[in-house]
């Protein structure tokens, strides 16, 4: 996730109320070795450390200014270390 500007995170289960999606399912490239998330309206990248045992999220993300947004499935508090809590 270095270098990727969030611009939205929601929790896994609120995204698919929000799109109306019945189901999403995690595959893997077998040439590349990078896994992707798919729904029937679209798709997106999985973090390189995701885990089906951790909540999920998905968030709209952006690498740098001159490339298209997409969404990403990953843990929460992947890459941020939690400072405190309100």
């Amino acid at each position: 996730m270095n270098n990727l500007r969030f611009l939205s995170t929601i929790g896994a289960e609120e995204f698919k109320k929000q799109h109306c999606i019945h189901r999403m399912e995690i595959l893997e490239n077998k040439k590349t070795g990078k896994q992707f998330f798919v729904w029937s309206g679209g798709s997106g990248a999985v973090s390189s450390n995701y885990s089906m045992t951790k909540e999920p999220l998905v968030s709209l993300v952006q690498g740098s200014q001159d490339e298209e947004p997409f969404y990403m499935l990953h843990n929460r508090g992947e890459g941020a270390t939690l400072l405190g809590a309100l």
